[in-house]
This record gives structure tokens, sequence and C-alpha cells, in this order.
């Protein structure tokens, strides 16, 4: 390395300079890794499960402007209580308005309408046709978060068994509060099923225990990085909660193909004689340069998404530039110090080691074997190849635009999700049409959309 430090550019020399001093990357990294952590530690608090809808969408404009001028609009909460017995028997009837009583005296409940204080020609649109079940309808106060935030608070407080009745939640808001609890739920449940193979395959490819930690080590600064700017960000704007678990996995698996790059690199040097500070040099100019220019293509074709006026799409940008950007740092700053502190282990704990030398022995005579000939084929032939793949998805894709379409039905999230959803809140399964909009409510219960003011006090 020091041979040849007169003929490297500055960014070799600021290499040269970080790699001295990893002790000092590594402290840093830590550092700022303990940061990331704890700014990002509640991030899903502050995050939200944003409407598909942009806000200044004519539907959300018109909802906002009867809540503000005409204390109307359609209910984002429903409760639905059911009882053994009829819901207008005496001991019923105290259960339900007590229920009725503790969500007008909630400073987050806008106005409602409720079984037990409507009149009796409304009555019967808030009752079930056996008698057993019946509706409060509520509309809440504030912006989409704030609806939120109540919605679960009042979910986790009313919901459940609750004197004669077992109280269940429905509605827009108890949809996307569900869709938030669904999504952590599946993503910790894919993170477990994925760790054991992902295990696996960073042993076999990175040939040791100590060089398979180093993707692991990248992917988690990342995507700390990445929770913890949206926490900062959905100070000024809203963000989505699908930015956290979609990118998740996009960071880890950069991390994987990043460290792959510097890695291989860097072994295939020492193999071919080079010391391990001119050969970790010349991986971190070789490869970091495919880096820099993979995270930079990345990172374009995410900013596209910025183009929408939906929360969803750009929390997903946002979220995967973040990541993107982190992972190819850490890859060009960190991992060198980690391979420079790790290097006597690097080789080390290769529990393949016997299959591989027979999976090798079995190759071709070709030094990169049927993946070397397959990239010497398409080298060779750039432009069939290009025209060929430009061709192969257009003639399905063509046969699909020539399908007349039979019948098309405009669906909200709830439409698949109602499927899924848990036991905990059972009243969503059922979606029914009234005055133009569609509702998710209780499958026994009738068109019950109400805009009852909340009696003054």
């Amino acid at each position: 390395m020091e041979g040849s430090s007169a003929n490297i550019s500055w960014a070799g020399r600021w290499f040269l300079t970080c790699s001295l001093r990893w002790r000092v990357v590594l402290v840093l990294a830590g550092a700022c890794a303990v940061m990331a952590g704890i700014l990002g530690h509640s991030v899903e608090d502050h995050l939200s499960t944003a409407s598909m809808l942009p806000a200044h969408a004519e539907s959300r404009r018109a909802d906002r402007a009867l809540e503000q001028h005409f204390r109307l609009g359609e209910p984002q909460l429903v409760f639905l209580a059911q009882s053994d017995t009829r819901v207008d028997t005496a001991e019923a009837t105290k259960d339900g308005l007590r229920l009725t009583q503790r969500l007008i005296a909630d400073r987050a409940v806008a106005h409602l309408r409720s079984y037990w204080t409507a009149g009796t020609a409304e009555r019967e649109a808030l009752l079930s046709r056996d008698g057993r079940c019946a509706v409060v309808a509520v509309r809440l106060r504030g912006g989409d978060e704030q609806v939120l935030r109540s919605a679960r608070r009042l979910m986790d407080r009313e919901s459940g068994q609750r004197g004669g009745f077992t109280i269940s939640a429905a509605g827009e808001a108890a949809t996307r509060v569900e869709i938030a609890r669904q999504v952590e739920h599946d993503r910790a449940q894919a993170e477990m099923l994925a760790l054991p193979i992902t295990a696996m395959l960073l042993l076999f490819v990175f040939r040791s225990l100590i060089a398979a930690l180093l993707p692991v080590i990248v992917g988690a600064l990342a995507v700390l990085g990445m929770m913890a700017a949206p926490r900062g960000l959905a100070a000024f704007t809203e963000v989505s909660l699908f930015a956290v678990s979609v990118n998740s996995g996009l960071g880890f698996g950069l991390a994987v193909d990043y460290s792959l790059f510097l890695v291989s690199r860097y072994r295939e040097e020492q193999a071919r004689g080079m010391s391990a500070g001119d050969a970790l040099l010349t991986s971190w100019v070789v490869a970091g340069r495919v880096v820099f220019f993979s995270a930079t293509t990345v990172v374009l074709s995410l900013g596209a998404l910025l183009a929408f006026p939906n929360t969803v799409l750009r929390s997903i940008a946002f979220g995967g530039i973040t990541v993107v950007i982190f992972a190819a740092m850490v890859s060009l700053l960190v991992l060198p110090a980690l391979i420079t502190a790790l290097d006597p282990w690097l080789d080390k704990g290769d529990i393949f080691s016997r299959w591989r030398s027979a999976l090798s022995s079995t190759t071709t005579k070709s030094q990169a074997g049927s993946w070397g000939r397959l990239a010497s084929w398409v080298s060779h032939r750039p432009l069939r190849v290009t025209l060929g793949s430009d061709r192969w998805p257009a003639a399905p894709s063509s046969t699909i635009r020539a399908r007349p379409v039979r019948s098309a039905e405009r669906t909200g999230t709830t439409a698949n999700l109602n499927r899924r959803a848990g036991p905990r809140h059972p009243a969503h399964p059922i979606s029914t049409r009234h005055g133009g909009h569609q509702h998710t409510v209780p499958s026994d219960v009738g068109q019950c959309w109400p805009n009852h003011h909340k009696p003054d006090r």
C-alpha cells in the first residue's frame, strides 16, 4: 500500500486515512447506530397507514368541507355491540347507554349516532334483523393521523366483553388500524421464516461465518438509518408505514450485493499475491465504483415515485432512497474498516468447504463455468440480446391488453384485507353501500351511516 500511495487519487488517499484509522471509523459507526436506534425506536408510532387517495382529491376535500362547515361526514369508526339477547331489554339498554356516554365524553369524538339515543324512525337502521346487534357510528376529530391514533385508542379501550355486550370495531379507521397491525405481524413472520434460509445462503456465498456477518452489519446499519430518517421526515409531512416495511428488505438486499462486491474482489486481489492493504485499496477503487453507480441508478429509479401525488408511493420513495444511500455509504466507509479489523478470521469457519470443493471439481474447464459462458455469449451478442429482451415481454403484455374486460369493479384496500383480518376485531369482513360510499360493517347490520351531532354539554 505504501508503494502505491503516490499514484492514487484524492479518493484513494482519503480511503487510506480511513483504513489506517479503522478503529475510529468503527467507533463512530457504532455511535451513529446507537443514535439512529434511539431515533427510530418508536418510528412506527409516528408513521401512518395513509389513504391511497391524495390529500387534494375532490372526495377528501368534500369530506373535510362537510366536517368543517356542517359537522357532517362519513363516520370513520363503527362499534358493533352484540348480545345473547335482544339489545332493547332494560339491562342491555343500560349497557348500551353506558357505551354511548363513554364515547360522547371522549374529546376525540366529534359526533355520533347510537341505537340507544337515536329517534324511533332511525333505530331500525342501527339494529340487526334478529335484534341482538346494535351499532354506534362515530365521527372523529382531526386529520388522518389524529383520527388513526384516536381510533386505535378507542378500539383498544372499548373492544371485547363489556357488560352484557361483546363489542367489536369496524369502519375505515378501524380497517386502517388493522392494516398497520397486520403489516407489522406479517413483517415479523416473514423475517422469522427468511432468517434461517438467508443465514445458510450467506454462509455459502461468503464462505465463512465472519464474512457472512459483514452484510448483516451493513444491512442493519442501513435499516437503522432508514428508520431514523422517516422519524424526522414525519415531523414535516405524512409518511406511510409501508416506507419501513417495504424498504427493510431492500436495505438488506443491497447490503448483501455491495458486501459481496467488495469481499469477492478483496479475495481475488489477495489470491493474486497482493498484500492485505493493497488488495483492500484496489477492491475499494474498483468495486466501490460499481457500488456508487448501482446506488445512483436505484436512487434515480425510486425518485420517479415522487412524481405521483400519493402518500404511500412517496413514502416508499423517501424510505427507499434513504436506505440505498445508507447502504452505499456504509459499504464504502464502514465495510473496509470491518474487513481490516476482521481480516485474520475472514476465511475461517467455512462449513461448506467440502461440498464447495466437490462442486468446483465437477465444473467445466472454463474458469467461470456455465456463468462465464453465459456472460461471454451475451457480451458477444449485445444487439440481439437487447432486442430479444425488449420483444419477449411484449407478447404476453399485448395479449393481456387485447383481452376484453368483461366486468370491472372498483374496490378499496379492505376488499382483500377483510379475508385475512384477525379475530381481534371481527366486525370487518362485510361491506355494504350507502349513499354512494362503501363502508365496512358487520354482516347482520343494516345500512346505518348517520350524521348525528354530538349533544351539547
